[in-house]
């Protein structure tokens, strides 16, 4: 069991981020000689992402708190890379991104990641690899990604 306590109250201004390291210690299965291996220890490190939301971000990506997400596309050392900007008060946590030019999202797909592909926490930048399979798009092409419990794609602007 781990308990967390916050001590200071939150900021009502923006949401706060923070990641949580467990790390589990192994211990020896047998005991160990000179000539074989003690058995399979086996150690795992879990890092959960801990999000504190100020008292006038009750419910993030809403009306309360929206996204304001932006993208373009840049390279690095010649290869394309996609940046995504949040410049919303709470963190975007992007799932099933792609790209489409039909509205809603509803037409032929350029899929980006399938799954989780990243937090944009707010205020922040960040950038991923374009994989092999997604061309850059074209000008018409609208970005895409789906949130944690919202059933239909919300739209990243380009910019």
């Amino acid at each position: 069991m781990i308990r967390l306590m916050r001590v200071a109250p939150s900021s009502t201004t923006q949401e706060r981020a923070f990641r949580i390291v467990i790390d589990e210690i192994a211990t020896p299965c047998l005991p160990q000689t000179n000539n074989a291996p003690s058995g399979v220890q086996f150690q795992m490190r879990y890092l959960l992402p801990l999000f504190l939301r100020g008292s006038g971000h009750d419910k993030p990506n809403t009306v309360e708190a929206p996204l304001l997400l932006h993208w373009r596309i840049a390279p690095v050392d010649g290869k394309p890379y996609l940046y995504v900007r949040n410049e919303g008060q709470t963190h975007a946590r992007l799932n099933n991104v792609f790209w489409s030019t039909s509205p809603q999202g509803k037409g032929p797909r350029t899929i980006i990641s399938e799954g989780f592909l990243g937090y944009v926490l707010p205020g922040q930048e960040m950038r991923w690899p374009l994989p092999a399979s997604a061309a850059t798009p074209g000008v018409n092409a609208i970005l895409y990604t789906h949130l944690t419990d919202a059933p239909d794609p919300i739209v990243i602007t380009r910019g």
